[in-house]
């Protein structure tokens, strides 16, 4: 983790200088996130997403946490945040905010830090051989000739496999996905970070959209299930914040 800078971590938000204005106070809440997130940053992008489904999803939903933090350079970071609070204006809302923060990051440090963000090419590359090397995996996949379609946050995950081998894990496909499972940034921090594997507990609360095949989508329920096992052990070994990490959590899921 570079200067606390890791998926799962939350702010303190000062509800006392939340306007009544949902602009302002996205603008309140981005000002108390730059103040603590460690660094010299800017804020990048906002954007407000009324009456988002995830915003009830769970029982802490009320938080501002870090769903991604990428690194472009080895003097920046790029964080994404995403904020819920009951106390704003519509309170069922969603602010995401997108800052660049000034860090030194060394370059022995670059190598965990760039699985903190799901979706990039170092994480993907390592989601890829955890699914290659996991036998449940490919038990799940072994009449499959298809690709599976993630969506994480603003990231586009696709897993080709071919009768029960994975082929690659990109961001983009040839052929594009069967199907795609979106998962909002907030709600995949939150199925890193439960006591146990809840994608289909998110799934029939309605927090994931899916899109293409339903067919194929619900043959492949098992195999997302398990692609969400290896994410969260994926998370927490490279040090996601609040993840489970006991080997009896992995050890549960057939997984080291």
């Amino acid at each position: 983790m570079i200067n606390g800078l890791a998926p799962g971590r939350t702010f303190a938000i000062d509800r006392g200088n939340v306007d009544a204005s949902l602009l302002l106070a996205a603008h309140s809440i981005a000002q108390d996130v730059e103040a603590q997130i460690g660094g010299p940053a800017r804020l990048v992008s906002a954007s407000v997403e009324p009456q988002t489904a995830s915003a009830a999803l769970h029982p802490d939903s009320d938080r501002t946490v870090i769903t991604a933090v990428d690194f472009p350079g080895a003097a920046s970071a790029r964080v994404e945040v995403t904020s819920h609070d009951a106390e704003i204006p519509g309170a069922e809302s969603t602010v995401r905010l997108v800052f660049d923060v000034d860090i030194a990051v060394l370059d022995e440090q670059l190598e965990s830090a760039a699985l903190h963000c799901p979706g990039n090419r170092q994480w993907n590359s390592a989601l890829e051989t955890r699914l290659k090397n996991d036998a449940e995996f490919s038990r799940l996949i072994e009449n499959y000739d298809g690709t599976i379609g993630l969506q994480v946050g603003s990231r586009p995950v696709h897993i080709r496999c071919y009768r029960g081998t994975v082929l690659e894990v990109a961001s983009r496909s040839l052929l594009g996905s069967d199907f795609t499972v979106t998962i909002p940034g907030d709600v995949f921090i939150w199925l890193m970070t439960t006591p146990r594997n809840a994608f289909m507990e998110a799934a029939m609360r309605g927090t994931l959209k899916t899109d293409g095949s339903g067919y194929e989508y619900l043959r492949m329920t098992s195999a997302l299930v398990r692609v969400i096992d290896l994410c969260r052990v994926q998370a927490a070994a490279s040090g996601w914040i609040g993840t489970p990490t006991s080997d009896a959590h992995h050890e549960s899921i057939g997984v080291s």
